[in-house]
């Protein structure tokens, strides 16, 4: 888990934040839910472990079938192409999604790859804020609705940072 999103003027240390440089999106801006593509995401508290940074981790999905698998995210320190999540039903067969994710602040407008929100700036460790333009990124993968969902496994790519996930019937 990583400390992604922050109160406004408060501190924490320089080696940590969304990207582990020090900054982290803003509470103020983000609030602590987001709709988009009409799907509703409940975030994590700010000044928390709010952050889930893929490592190629297994995690498990609320059973049932659904037609979408919705998440926001973002890179940090770069872009990061071509990056593979696989969700496994209750079958124990896959499905393989290759997604490319922006780096939270230099936006590249991937193939399957929205703004959900676009804020004027990020907080920086020392309480101030940083006039930068920073993203939080949606992305929609189709599952077959026939299948029971069972876990999703992340990249193994400590650069990408995942802030919620979410099924749709």
């Amino acid at each position: 888990m990583s400390y992604g999103i922050s109160n406004n003027g408060s501190t924490f240390s320089s080696s940590s934040g969304l990207d582990g440089q020090g900054y982290a999106y803003s509470s103020t801006l983000l609030g602590s839910s987001v709709t988009w593509n009409n799907t509703p995401f409940n975030l994590g508290a700010a000044n928390a472990s709010d952050a889930v940074t893929a490592s190629g981790q297994t995690i498990t999905l609320p059973s049932g079938n659904y037609s979408y698998l919705r998440i926001l995210a973002a890179g940090v320190n770069g872009n990061r192409p071509s990056q593979s999540f696989v969700v496994t039903y209750s079958d124990n067969t896959t499905t393989r999604f290759t997604q490319s994710i922006s780096d939270w602040c230099t936006s590249q407008n991937y193939s399957g790859e929205s703004r959900a929100v676009i804020m004027s700036y990020r907080n920086k460790y020392n309480g101030s804020n940083q006039s930068l333009t920073c993203n939080l990124y949606g992305y929609s993968f189709s599952l077959t609705s026939s299948k029971t969902v069972s876990s999703i496994r992340l990249p193994n790519n400590s650069g990408v940072k995942v802030l919620a996930v979410t099924l749709v019937p």
